[in-house]
């Protein structure tokens, strides 16, 4: 950084001696704004913020700076207005993006504190995350935001009621991949707020256990897609009525593919787990996933799959396996005025129970179209209740439903809470391909 003169700096220690520069950018291009460092070349502490960049402060690389400050409710850093910022390997206390196009941050450490969040992007647009760690209240907030992009990031919320991630009304297009995301216990590590736009994807994520929700998405607009692909949703007990994937009033269609739902740490649940919970949902795909619960409930209620008042839900080619010795109630999926096609599919069950349990519930207000799946139970309670008449499998001949079914265990090759592995076994043993 280039040298400009020196400058004295009251901070809350005293007076200081400090280097006013300008930093560079590749190609020696001048930063327009100016920044204050000590002798050992760190961005020095202010009262306020430790850096702002406002009005048209564009085409800017700031690399290796610690950015602190005393302010318990401001970020540290604010981006105001201006394009085309980098930020490479700095340390800050919390970093605020508004009305600014393409930041990039890479390699960083965000924190915020109990009261602010870690990052907090207000129509910003094309803003990228790669490979940070940002953390905060709530650790990331994208607000009214267009095309913003997450990858390989570690995320936590450090307040019991925030989420790790919010999407705020009115952003369009939202990516994350890669990225471990930890939300409150009280709350969930991604929540995609109502009316947002464009293409909302997360694909290969960890959603770690710990947060009463994994993921929550609401109302969003009738244009918006929802693509839910290749993640893993690692849940434990918890204290209240949970769910690893929550859609609440999402009419405008979602595909939920190719994802892992893991109960892997024991304890009681209070109230009911639920795999995937779907409220006034439609046009909803849930394909080729997976869904474990191998007795980690050791008291309290589990239900894989729920759906209240949602229509043209297509539930095809997923794995679902709960047993439980404790249980209070007990259902793989359960319909409330809904409708469902429910297709090769494979269940197993083993449930000890002290109120009600079936392989499936609905009631009379919801219909069905289901066969080709594999329903399974260790017990002799394989059984579909529909409205107020419960059917032992097989219950095609009285209900058309299931015809070409069968029941028989499925020949997985491990269901070990943490050893996971949903590849069947042939006569031969389990496929290898190496």
């Amino acid at each position: 950084a280039e040298v400009v003169g020196e400058a004295v700096v009251e901070l809350p220690e005293g007076l200081v001696k400090a280097h006013l520069v300008k930093q560079t950018q590749i190609g020696a291009q001048p930063i327009p704004f100016e920044v204050h460092y000590d002798d050992e070349g760190n961005v020095l502490t202010s009262t306020v913020r430790a850096l702002t960049a406002i009005n048209s402060s564009n085409n800017n690389y700031l690399n290796s700076n610690d950015m602190s400050c005393t302010s318990t409710t401001k970020p540290c850093v604010e981006i105001s207005a201006s394009n085309n910022i980098t930020l490479r390997n700095n340390k800050i206390a919390g970093l605020e993006v508004k009305d600014s196009s393409f930041t990039a941050v890479h390699i960083s450490t965000i924190t915020g504190t109990a009261t602010k969040p870690g990052l907090y992007l207000i129509r910003a647009s094309s803003t990228s995350v790669f490979d940070s760690y940002i953390q905060g209240s709530t650790a990331a907030i994208v607000d009214a935001s267009t095309a913003t992009i997450f990858g390989g990031n570690r995320i936590v919320a450090i307040s019991t009621s925030a989420s790790g991630i919010v999407i705020s009304t009115g952003s369009f297009g939202f990516k994350m991949s890669s990225t471990t995301i930890l939300g409150g216990s009280s709350a969930t590590a991604v929540a995609v707020h109502f009316g947002n736009t464009g293409m909302i994807d997360l694909s290969t994520n960890t959603f770690l256990a710990g947060s009463r929700y994994g993921l929550s998405i609401a109302t969003q607009t009738s244009t918006t897609q929802v693509w839910i692909a290749s993640n893993t949703f690692a849940r434990s007990p918890s204290s209240v009525d949970s769910a690893a994937i929550l859609l609440d009033g999402l009419t405008s269609g979602a595909t939920i593919y190719n994802n892992a739902i893991l109960w892997q740490r024991p304890g009681t649940q209070t109230g009911t787990a639920h795999g995937i919970y779907a409220k006034s949902a439609s046009m909803i795909n849930i394909h080729n996933n997976r869904l474990n619960q191998p007795g980690m409930i050791t008291a309290g209620s589990f239900t894989g799959a729920y759906f209240q008042s949602s229509s043209q839900i297509s539930f095809k080619f997923n794995d679902m396996n709960s047993t439980g010795t404790a249980l209070t109630n007990a259902f793989l999926v359960d319909l409330v005025g809904s409708t469902i096609t429910l297709r090769n599919n494979v269940f197993l069950s083993s449930f000890v129970v002290s109120g009600a349990s079936a392989s499936m519930r609905a009631d009379a207000g919801s219909g069905v179209a289901n066969d080709y799946n594999a329903w399974y139970s260790s017990t002799s309670l394989n059984t579909l209740i529909w409205g107020p008449t419960a059917y032992q499998y097989p219950w095609s001949a009285l209900t058309g439903k299931d015809a070409n079914s069968i029941s028989v265990p499925p020949r997985w090759r491990s269901v070990t809470a943490g050893g996971e592995d949903f590849h069947p076994y042939s006569a031969a043993g389990r496929y290898d391909p190496v």
